[in-house]
């Protein structure tokens, strides 16, 4: 959870600005050092059609 600290004003709240959403396809889980994985399959590419971002709920 993040919360803004006492003493901040807008101008510090690092959300209100713009910035750059990061995609990232990472291949893991129980292959990080595994031998027998075929390289021949990479490279590979991610292709992303859109992103959707929703702003957060107050309540």
């Amino acid at each position: 959870e993040i919360a803004k600290q006492v003493g901040w004003n807008w101008n510090q709240w690092p959300f209100d600005h713009k910035f750059h959403l990061l995609l990232n396809l990472a291949i893991g889980g129980n292959w990080g050092g595994t031998k027998g994985i075929d390289d021949s399959i990479f490279p590979q590419k991610l292709e992303v059609d859109y992103v959707r971002v929703y702003p957060l709920r107050t309540n």
